[in-house]
């Protein structure tokens, strides 16, 4: 039987109108090491935002500890998409191994 990761984003209310950057706790459970992935090779899973020119910034890897993985980190705020793929570089600068989970978050 195959169990199925979940993946459960956090991001606080902004409470002053001009901020332009907000936390982001993410927390996966059910999830194996990058190293166990086929095809072979993988060490990291990263965490991508997409930019609004289309691009991709690398916002930190999860950490994982037994069959739960998270981040904290701060994005900015307004509407984003969310993307983590298992990758062979912890640093990449594009996704380019497959992608494991995504979300979509709502901005305020």
């Amino acid at each position: 039987m195959r169990t199925r990761s979940s993946l459960r984003l956090v991001v606080p209310s902004i409470t002053s109108g001009r901020a332009t950057r907000r936390g982001l706790s993410i927390k996966v459970t059910d999830l194996k090491p990058a190293s166990q992935l086929k095809p072979s090779g993988r060490k990291a899973y990263v965490v991508w935002l997409e930019q609004p020119n289309k691009h991709w910034r690398n916002i930190g890897v999860l950490q994982v500890n037994g069959k739960q993985a998270t981040l904290a980190t701060t994005v900015p705020t307004g509407n984003m998409f969310v993307l983590v793929t298992a990758e062979n570089n912890a640093h990449a600068d594009n996704p380019s191994g497959p992608e494991v989970m995504q979300a979509t978050v709502l901005g305020q």
